[in-house]
């Protein structure tokens, strides 16, 4: 079960409980990053939760392209770098960068920042 609980998407397991609630099994990122809390899950549910992750990649990834370039700095710079990681950015010069560039560091920093996967 795909729940929206606020910040991507949250999958649950309803065969399972944990608290009076459905055990959390997964967690996909609003860029589509996942993190799996259960790694016994079946080849089926994986399929599923990578399935999902594609359609938000998608989507994120139109999302972005339609910011302007600030926005897209801003969304690396201020959500995404960790302060050693904005200093040793800011020294590369990435104001010049592309906006392909930029997409890419994004998913790079927030998948090695918060141990998310990307789909393959």
């Amino acid at each position: 079960m795909f729940c929206c609980l606020g910040n991507g998407l949250t999958v649950c397991d309803r065969n399972r409980t944990e608290g009076n609630d459905y055990k959390n099994v997964a967690h996909i990122a609003n860029f589509g990053g996942v993190k799996l809390y259960d790694k016994t899950l079946p080849a089926e549910a994986r399929e599923a939760i990578a399935n999902a992750a594609k359609r938000e990649i998608e989507r994120f990834r139109e999302w972005f392209f339609q910011q302007d370039y600030d926005t897209q700095l801003f969304r690396l710079y201020y959500e995404s770098l960790n302060m050693s990681q904005y200093l040793e950015a800011s020294k590369a010069g990435t104001r010049d960068r592309s906006p392909e560039w930029l997409y890419q560091e994004y998913i790079r920093v927030n998948c090695l920042n918060h141990s998310y996967t990307m789909p393959a």
